[in-house]
């Protein structure tokens, strides 16, 4: 099958969503044009959907499929559901065991003094009986009238005695002499649970609406908005009753106005669709999102796959199934400035350099299919072999589902199957040799065409190379900017994608 080459210049950003998707439909419309199809999906992205850039967040995860979302609808971490014509990431489980409802009840103090301990302040107040021995715990306090200022707020009580009240207030300050005032609300309840699931922020539940059930009481089964929390406590205007029973919290706002539970979740599921992929199909998701660790920074991370249902790359996988970094690293957005990517290949096969032209930030992914002795693709196996500037090197065989065989080897590898050597240059007599890849099958197996390496110090960037194999002469583009230390060689290495028609 003919090849064809496609050079295209992208945005590295996420500022905005035009930059955002520069990057993230330019390497769609490569395949398309290739001849790779997306994969039926039913969470994929629907660009036209995607009115604003992702925020930053940890894309690196293997998903779990929860199909369309509704408000209870329990979503553990790590799921992906659906909403609005959108897809979301669940970065925190939205559903947490509870033990405890307490009602508040109207209650003023007079507030002397204030001291810190840890992220909360202890008041001291005029003597109450009815807050000995924490009975006051999970109320919900109105601080006025004290100074500083951040003495003030509406706090949750997480302890008590009959001469203080120990709040949740993380900007406590010491302070003395005061004539200040707190008072709780009998409109009050308030849930417990051991824990709510990693939102330790003080007040992350705020303005977030939230159903309880599984309670005896039937006022304490009910849907609420979130006026104060901590990491165990979570308080609303509810008129329910005292409890101690096994009771269940779950986030009834929808992904979109949920940052602490949910991030966007836009993917393509790219298939093969050559002559070789009707019994030996590679599925190849690209998840687009935005790095952790800098300002506007853009993440491009890649599955492979033999099989893949709703948004699950299965059969077969490459690395474990661990979505692995195509492009992205420690480095900021750069705006409207553009960087080269490269790709080249068929309906069955794929090479890419991506932001070949920017270092720290550059990735190479090839997907390449066994070799006959005269060079012909076959479909007995594909090879991935791939570089990144952040993350380092890859290789493995990956087999055909239903064959017997998954991938070679069993983890994979950093390092490709070529000439294991840490110099610089091989350069002799005026000429210099490239590293074929010979996959390890338990043989040696013959050279792939879809990349080559070669030391540093014996190719130039961006540099064409002609290498002469199985008697063809092919043409290979070399990139340094895609690697990350000593990977795919022992080090110093260069790699380079076939370049030609």
């Amino acid at each position: 099958m003919a090849l064809q080459k496609i050079q295209s210049y992208l945005n590295y950003d996420i500022s905005t969503v035009g930059y955002y998707k520069s990057l993230s439909q330019g390497i769609g419309a490569a395949l398309s044009t290739l001849g790779w199809v997306l994969a039926g999906d039913a969470g994929q992205v629907n660009w036209s959907n995607v009115t604003t850039p992702p925020p930053a967040g940890d894309y690196s995860h293997t998903v779990n499929w929860n199909g369309a979302w509704s408000a209870g609808l329990p979503v553990s971490q790590y799921d992906i559901v659906t909403d609005s014509g959108l897809t979301y990431e669940c970065i925190l489980q939205n559903n947490h065991g509870l033990t405890e409802v307490v009602q508040n009840t109207d209650v003023t103090e007079s507030i002397t003094d204030v001291s810190v301990s840890g992220p909360q302040g202890i008041y001291t107040i005029a003597s109450d009986p009815a807050g000995a021995s924490n009975g006051y715990a999970g109320y919900v306090f109105v601080v006025t009238l004290c100074t500083p200022a951040q003495n003030n707020g509406t706090f949750i009580c997480t302890a008590s005695d009959a001469t203080h009240l120990t709040l949740a207030n993380p900007a406590a300050y010491n302070a003395s002499g005061l004539s200040g005032s707190c008072s709780s609300s009998s409109a009050n309840c308030t849930f417990y649970g051991t824990s709510l699931g990693g939102e330790t922020a003080l007040n992350a539940y705020v303005g977030l609406s939230v159903t309880t059930s599984g309670f005896v009481n039937a006022a304490n089964n009910t849907t609420f908005t979130v006026t104060a929390s901590t990491n165990y406590w979570v308080a609303g205007v509810v008129a329910g009753t005292f409890e101690s029973h096994s009771g269940l919290i779950t986030i009834a706002t929808p992904p979109a106005s949920d940052p602490v539970h949910f991030q966007p979740y836009n993917y393509e599921i790219w298939v093969s669709n050559g002559p070789l992929s009707a019994t030996a199909p590679i599925y190849l998701k690209l998840i687009y999102g935005a790095t952790s660790t800098t300002s506007y920074g853009t993440h491009v991370y890649y599955q492979i796959g033999t099989s893949q249902g709703n948004g699950i790359i299965g059969g077969n996988v490459y690395a474990s199934g661990a979505p692995r970094l195509l492009v992205g690293g420690n480095v900021n957005g750069t705006g409207a400035t553009t960087y080269e990517c490269d790709f080249c290949g068929n309906a069955d096969k794929v090479a890419m350099i991506v932001c070949r032209s920017f270092t720290n930030v550059c990735g190479m992914l090839a997907i390449d299919r066994a070799k006959d002795n005269s060079g012909n693709d076959l479909g007995t196996y594909a090879v991935v072999m791939a570089a990144g500037a952040y993350q380092g090197g890859g290789y493995q065989v990956i087999f055909p589902a239903g064959g017997g065989a998954s991938v070679s080897p069993a983890t994979a590898s950093a390092y490709w199957p070529c000439i294991y050597d840490a110099a610089v240059s091989s350069a002799l007599g005026g000429t210099a040799p490239v590293f074929l890849a010979f996959p390890m099958l338990g043989y040696m197996a013959n050279p792939q065409i879809g990349a080559i390496a070669m030391h540093s110090g014996d190719s130039s960037e961006g540099e064409l190379v002609n290498v002469t194999m199985y008697g063809v002469t092919h043409t290979f583009l070399m990139t340094q900017n895609a690697l990350s230390g000593g990977n795919v060689l022992a080090g110093n290495a260069a790699v380079g994608i076939q370049w030609e028609t």
